[in-house]
């Protein structure tokens, strides 16, 4: 849990809170009692935090699907179709930079 990203999507101020201390945690090298303690956190909040936040960043992401399908007169398009129900069309030819950018916006959503 180190390495969790603090500015994850979806999560709220307090989760984030949550998970830079128990990143610090992981660092500090105490008991959970001893950092909960510190932190004048009851233990039983802490621990139950700590078990929350690893089942979150357990869950896989989304599965995002590309389809290509024609148009009716056509042309070739390229459908995105994202586990939130948003779905996208490109057409051919399409600017790549551009994509992956809308890629990593809709995949926050």
């Amino acid at each position: 849990m180190a390495n969790q990203n603090n500015r994850s999507p979806g999560m709220t101020p307090k989760a984030r809170e949550m998970a830079a201390l128990m990143a610090e945690y992981e660092r500090s090298g105490e008991t959970m009692m001893e950092f909960a303690e510190r932190h004048g956190m009851k233990l039983s909040t802490f621990s139950s935090w700590r078990q929350e936040l690893r089942k979150r960043l357990a869950k896989p992401a989304p599965k995002t699907e590309f389809v290509e399908i024609g148009d009716a007169n056509g042309s070739r398009l390229l459908e995105l179709s994202f586990a939130n129900g948003v779905k996208v069309k490109v057409p051919n030819g399409f600017d790549a930079a551009e994509l992956e950018r809308l890629v990593r916006v809709l995949g926050r959503c």
